[in-house]
């Protein structure tokens, strides 16, 4: 009764929500299987005995969510099995934290192995159906030589062909951490620095009070930590305080920003895109975005059409390899271009591939018919193909034609693979013809002269005339007389 009064007294609104917390509090279950779901009380006793794989969980996790029928569909056909050799619990982490804390518990889902009590090894794979059975079947203990052979119902070997793959519960999570959760920006220093971006999720800015262009950024950049509010952590050091800490992050001028995946050698990159908040956003944006997105083939013609450039990883349903590789590495593109995936037989026949071994495409200028460059993998050493492959990543993420401006300058001139740039300037009356003559000329290289490593660009002489004068003045361009762009 005193409970039911005191419910009673809270505001529609705040019961509401109580009663929905406390709901998604509870363990995930299902109407066909009861999943066991352990304690402190009770786990290190249960996981003295046998094998055990044991998923940690937070029911406000997106991704648990997402991941819950699969282990529901896993824990059932485990149950239903006489001797799997490996049993399946739970633990509910938003429970009990501390027993997920004492078992290294530090992102949403993890599961580990344990055999008679000791920890074996954390499952790091996609979160594919047919790729967890392989993993449980690994990890069983083979059954009694006294025991009669068990058909077998669950194993992966049995399983039929799969023709698609369910993305929403393989791909990783951007962060399972609450970041930012005031919406302000963060002044870091030489003790809260490096333990902030071991996290990851950070982006920093490196300032002097002194600084004009700082000065100019501040207000962008507390706009931008509030509206990445409970997405994204915003942060800043003041270099004219912590001098050493910025040489630590090779900071060489004023503002310069730069964004940590973690703490790993290879997590930092620099921004130099434009500081315009609207272009900051977009950037933070993508950030928090998935790394990769599933491309059915009656959607390709609409993204196609949608991004002047779109990377598409083609691979074999019953192969994940290629998926994690690319996902591994699309950090460095923060987004741009997009990635998309499919394991869909009509969009292989419709780019003429084999089905059986993945490719990764690379789309330009809104063409659904041929890829610029494929990249086929080989396979050799995981270091060469990291390598390999990021670099073709970057190497390839410029459109043929695209236009010359103060938002693109820095990402076209300081291209990795350094491309020839070449650049038309016009007035703006005259601009929207010479951009189709321009496209044209690129269409017609790319299909006479196969190359990539070329870049059309166009510029409105009008709004920057100035810095064409520049040009002129440090470097020696071609340039290419308006004839050139006819007939």
């Amino acid at each position: 009764m005193r409970l039911a009064s005191i419910l009673m007294r809270l505001p529609h609104t705040l019961l509401v929500t109580s009663l929905a917390l406390a709901a998604a509090a509870l363990p995930v279950e299902s109407s066909s299987v009861e999943l066991l779901v352990l304690t402190p009380d009770n786990f290190n006793e249960t996981t003295s005995h046998g094998v055990w794989f044991i998923e940690y969980f937070s029911p406000y996790c997106r991704h648990c969510q997402k991941f819950a029928p699969t282990w529901t569909e896993l824990a059932e056909e485990n149950q239903k099995s006489e001797n799997p050799g490996i049993r399946l619990a739970q633990v509910n982490c938003a429970v009990h934290g501390d027993l997920c804390r004492e078992n290294g518990v530090d992102g949403y889902p993890q599961m580990n192995v344990y055999k008679y009590g000791k920890y074996m090894e954390t499952f790091n794979q996609v979160r594919d159906p047919a790729i967890i059975r392989k993993f449980l079947s690994e990890h069983a203990e083979p059954p009694l030589a006294s025991a009669a052979p068990a058909v077998p119902t669950t194993t992966a070997a049995i399983q039929p062909a799969q023709t698609h793959v369910s993305y929403d519960t393989i791909l990783p999570p951007v962060s399972d951490r609450l970041l930012n959760p005031t919406g302000t920006v963060l002044s870091l220093n030489e003790k809260t620095f490096f333990d902030t971006i071991s996290h990851g999720h950070v982006f920093v800015k490196f300032f002097a009070p002194w600084c004009g262009h700082c000065k100019k950024l501040a207000p962008s950049w507390t706009e931008l930590a509030r509206h990445m509010k409970d997405k994204l952590t915003i942060a800043e050091v003041n270099c004219e305080d912590h001098g050493a800490l910025c040489r630590t992050q090779d900071v060489s001028g004023y503002p310069m920003l730069f964004y940590y995946s973690g703490n790993k050698k290879d997590s930092k990159t620099e921004y130099t895109g434009s500081r315009k908040l609207e272009q900051l956003k977009a950037f933070a944006e993508k950030l928090i975005g998935p790394p990769v997105q599933e491309l059915k083939p009656e959607d390709l013609d609409r993204v196609i059409n949608e991004h002047p450039v779109v990377y598409l990883l083609l691979h074999p349903a019953s192969d994940a390899k290629a998926l994690e590789m690319v996902v591994e590495n699309s950090k460095i593109l923060f987004g741009s271009p997009p990635i998309y995936v499919s394991s869909s037989p009509r969009l292989f026949q419709h780019f003429s591939l084999d089905s059986s071994r993945p490719y990764l495409l690379a789309l330009k200028d809104n063409d659904s018919g041929v890829p610029v460059t494929i990249y086929e993998f080989h396979w050799s050493t995981a270091a060469d193909d990291k390598e390999i492959l990021r670099h073709w990543l970057l190497s390839n993420r410029l459109p043929i034609s695209m236009e010359l401006d103060s938002d693109t300058f820095q990402e076209v001139m300081n291209a990795p693979n350094k491309p020839l740039v070449v650049i038309a300037a016009t007035s703006e009356a005259n601009l929207p013809e010479i951009i189709e003559r321009l496209k044209d000329v690129a269409k017609r290289w790319r299909a006479n002269k196969g190359a990539t490593n070329v870049v059309f660009t166009w510029m409105n002489s009008d709004k920057w005339t100035k810095w064409l004068k520049s040009i002129i003045l440090r470097q020696r361009p071609v340039w290419w007389k308006d004839s050139a762009f006819s007939g």
